[in-house]
């Protein structure tokens, strides 16, 4: 698969190759740990060979028709909910797959006073989170 290899906290988006058998889109999910075997993978998921074989079909050209889980990577994710799921590499649906670069959040102080100004600063600053402040009247 031409996905490029994910590191290790990269933040990404997908779908699998057959959407709705193991869930449907994993969006915004943590790279917990990257480029391993099928040992490795294994002792996080022992259900792998039932994953992988509900997936094959959709997968084995990707793969030659090879039908072996031991022939491939895989990556644990960390979820939003805190659990770690296992993927092999050849299950992800390459169109599907990108690297999230960046986020920007938007927070609305209705009942904002200049006191909170530097507070705000400092704790953003603290954070090293780049930010912009504007402050308007309503």
């Amino acid at each position: 698969m031409a996905i490029s290899t994910p590191k290790s906290g990269d933040i990404v988006s997908f779908q699998l190759v057959q959407n709705g058998l193991l869930g449907d889109e994993r969006s915004q999910v943590k790279v917990a740990a990257a480029d391993m075997d099928y040992q490795a993978a294994k002792l996080i998921d022992p259900q792998l060979n039932v994953k992988h074989t509900t997936l094959f079909p959709y997968f084995k050209d990707a793969v030659g028709g090879i039908d072996n889980p031991n022939q491939y990577k895989y990556v644990a994710f960390q979820l939003a909910n805190g659990q770690v799921e296992v993927i092999g590499i050849p299950w992800i649906k390459e169109s599907t797959y990108r690297i999230v670069e960046g986020r920007i959040a938007d927070l609305q102080v209705t009942n904002f006073r200049e006191e909170f100004r530097g507070p705000m600063q400092t704790f953003l600053a603290n954070l090293g989170a780049t930010y912009t402040l504007t402050v308007r009247d309503i």
